[in-house]
């Protein structure tokens, strides 16, 4: 069986996905096409078989689909096609769930009937042309590769599918497609596989499963955010004031971060870390993350109800970091950041006074920082022989 697949260039389950779809795509959408011309020529028994084999070829597409979907990471292909295919198997359905009508064109649920396939038809065929393109582009990496290109912003299926699930509203999103786990649209991410996984909930299942362990050096930059005196601050609090204070610093912090396109990497005690990634914040990511610590030092330092509130020092440093997936293959995985980068950025956070942004040089100079009147200081590093010198920024 393998051998007569391989002559028409069939080698692997995801080839084999993408020869069927494209035939049954045809037929599915062929079918609401070819059978009026059989049955008005005469050919009543092809065309009803042709007809009712849309119960069966409308929901395979679907599958089909989803299935190519898993291969290439574009989203568009499989919803296209698969509205394609929920229009025709309404268009089955009509006589079932419309009032009795005459075959008359004149006939308004006729009429209904027939613009659902006629809508149907097209989309399905669309959806297979998209899935072929799709998986033109996006071929099989080694891991390296696969990284490379996602951290870069590169991979066509998964640039476009954020952009699409971005689309979406809902909160919170996973951590790598950005598809969103609440809102109306949840039942639609459940279908493409992009509902919570079991292992890490800061990811849906399909990344999860799709994502090697692996990564790739990028340069990147990196803030980290850390509550001042939170020691002194908890001996002052009861334990559970203390743990409400820190959600509402996690929260403001959460939805800087957000907003200027950071991935939260994570929680650590009173600190919050936050990656721009070129393919996730654009190339001026540096400038991204030190809008972002002005932000959140604005956020957290001043409130018009309570006064000011949480003293926070951040620290943000711009450098070449391994970025990529970590952990135990098949059980708990995470997308992080590591390297003398991450480090520096710590050390930063956790020499800057409340208030304070101890910005590094070359994040300064990525980000195009008019340094004039800010302070600059030189700074000796746990762990670095030679000082580092840090611009002061402030919100």
């Amino acid at each position: 069986m393998r051998n007569a697949l391989a002559r028409f260039g069939v080698f692997s389950s995801p080839s084999i996905i993408h020869a069927a779809t494209v035939p049954s795509c045809t037929v599915c959408a062929g079918g609401p096409v070819l059978s009026g011309p059989l049955a008005a020529a005469g050919f009543l028994g092809p065309a009803l078989v042709l007809h009712q084999m849309l119960w069966l070829f409308a929901p395979l597409n679907a599958v089909l689909l989803r299935l190519s979907f898993r291969v290439h990471r574009d989203p568009i292909p499989f919803l296209v096609g698969g509205l394609g295919s929920l229009l025709l198997l309404l268009h089955m359905m009509s006589p079932y769930i419309l009032p009795p009508h005459p075959s008359d064109l004149t006939n308004p649920f006729r009429l209904i009937s027939l613009t659902l396939t006629w809508l149907g038809s097209p989309l399905l065929l669309i959806g297979a042309v998209l899935d072929w393109r799709a998986r033109r582009r996006g071929s099989e990496c080694p891991p390296e590769h696969y990284w490379q290109i996602v951290l870069l912003g590169q991979h066509p299926g998964l640039r476009r599918g954020r952009h699409l699930f971005g689309l979406f509203p809902g909160s919170p999103r996973c951590k790598l497609c950005n598809a969103p786990f609440s809102g109306p649209f949840v039942p639609l991410m459940r279908l493409l596989g992009k509902a919570r996984s079991s292992k890490n909930p800061l990811f849906c299942g399909d990344c999860l499963a799709k994502t090697p362990l692996g990564g790739a050096e990028i340069e990147v930059s990196l803030l980290f955010a850390d509550v001042r005196g939170s020691t002194g601050i908890a001996e002052r609090l009861s334990a559970a004031d203390f743990g409400k204070l820190l959600n509402r610093f996690y929260k403001a912090a959460t939805a800087v971060l957000v907003e200027t396109d950071a991935l939260v990497d994570k929680f650590v005690g009173d600190e919050v870390i936050g990656l721009y990634l070129p393919g996730f914040a654009g190339p001026a990511h540096a400038r991204a993350a030190v809008r972002a610590a002005r932000e959140l030092l604005s956020a957290t330092g001043h409130d018009k109800r309570d006064g000011p509130w949480l003293p926070i020092g951040i620290g943000v440093h711009t450098g070449v970091a391994f970025v990529g997936a970590v952990g135990s293959e098949g059980v708990v995985t995470d997308v992080t950041a590591l390297g003398d980068a991450v480090n520096t950025a710590a050390r930063l956070a956790s020499m800057a006074g409340p208030g304070e942004i101890l910005a590094s040089e070359a994040t300064c100079q990525a980000a195009e920082l008019a340094l004039n009147e800010s302070e600059q200081r030189q700074l000796q590093l746990k762990g670095r022989s030679e000082p580092v010198t840090v611009r002061v920024l402030r919100a």
